[in-house]
């Protein structure tokens, strides 16, 4: 073997070493240095792309994943790593094709069977996604690599519970996510997504302190996994937490390659509720433009209006001639106007006490 590729082989032992310990901003680097050194290293690009796979950075793991089909398109590794990617940004068709593929190319390997199955639960197959739990289990068993069997049976725990939460069975999706918080030093990528999905579940639950437990456990150690920070900022903003919940839905904005209406939202919600109402009306409309639905777009643009200075002047004056004309063509009644009156009384109370924060 010749010497650089001596040092190559030594490089990327490093920057797998940082990626499966999940310090991700360290195996980006020696990645991207990898292939800066050498443009047409496949396993250079092969282990940028699966870093920037858990970091969330979609568009920049696209590149990558392109690169890699350009460079290898036939090698497993390269077959295994578009499976990933595709199923994460939820084109099925190809994410499965690609990963039988990689199973046709190697029937022993575990991962596309793992992955498979959730791509299988989230077209609702779940005897074929069962049957490829199965599969990777009785893999997983035959291995002599002690190490190895925990990283991949703790990658399998998720799995289950992906599968399970799919399949509407929470129990049994608990108590996967559960078991996976005890491989923390052989895979910490499947137990932060233990503990987001166990966040996630107590906080259907409305289990506030525990969400923010796991969810916080989660970004300690993935800081990048936006899906764990925005679930966090909600509870915070549901829970009358509004610094903290815009502090973290920020973040979350930052990193998401694409964000979604509904986090967009959440965000303006966020800043209206400690008095940024500018940056509020600005956030809503930036998710009208995302596309959200409908009852999420009726409530973006009163928010947009009622918390703009002039539309709230408009709304205001608009109200006061309505109430002008019922007053003059109704000739309401005393008891009427009593009804109305404790009614305003109520909403001024509602207001008053909505900006005061949970203790």
């Amino acid at each position: 073997m010749a010497e650089a590729d001596i040092g190559q082989v030594g490089e990327l032992e490093r920057a797998w070493d940082a990626y499966h310990r999940l310090e991700l901003d360290e195996a980006r680097e020696l990645f991207r240095a990898i292939v800066a050194k050498d443009p047409q290293s496949l396993a250079g690009h092969q282990g940028l792309g699966r870093t920037l796979i858990r970091m969330r950075r979609e568009e920049d793991a696209r590149q990558e994943v392109e690169r890699c089909l350009e460079l290898g398109p036939e090698a497993f590794e390269t077959r295994a790593l578009a499976g990933l990617f595709y199923f994460l940004v939820d084109a099925l068709d190809e994410a499965q094709a690609s990963l039988e593929r990689a199973s046709e190319m190697v029937p022993d390997a575990i991962e596309p069977y793992v992955v498979r199955a959730q791509v299988y639960a989230d077209r609702k197959a779940f005897s074929d996604a069962e049957a490829a739990l199965e599969r990777a289990l009785a893999l997983i068993d035959a291995l002599d690599d002690e190490v190895v069997q925990r990283r991949e049976r703790a990658a399998l725990l998720h799995a289950e519970t992906y599968v399970a939460l799919s399949a509407g069975r929470e129990d049994d999706a608990r108590a996967k996510a559960e078991e996976a918080l005890s491989y923390a030093e052989a895979n910490p990528h499947a137990v932060c997504l233990a503990n987001t999905n166990l966040g996630l579940m107590a906080a259907r639950r409305k289990r506030w302190d525990e969400a923010v437990g796991y969810l916080t456990a989660a970004l300690e150690l993935n800081p990048s996994f936006y899906r764990a920070r925005g679930a966090l900022g909600r509870v915070y903003l549901v829970t009358g937490r509004p610094e903290e919940a815009a502090d973290a839905l920020e973040v979350t904005l930052e990193t998401m390659s694409n964000p979604d209406a509904h986090t967009v939202m959440a965000y303006a919600s966020a800043l209206s509720k400690i008095g940024r109402r500018d940056d509020a009306v600005a956030h809503y409309r930036r998710a009208l433009q995302l596309k959200p639905r409908w009852l999420e777009r009726v409530y973006a643009s009163w928010q947009s209006i009622w918390l703009d200075r002039k539309g709230r002047l408009y709304v205001l004056a608009i109200g006061a001639v309505a109430l002008g004309l019922w007053f003059w063509l109704a000739k309401p009644s005393p008891q009427a106007i009593t009804l109305l009156l404790l009614v305003v009384v109520i909403l001024a109370l509602q207001r008053a006490m909505s900006g005061k924060r949970l203790r």
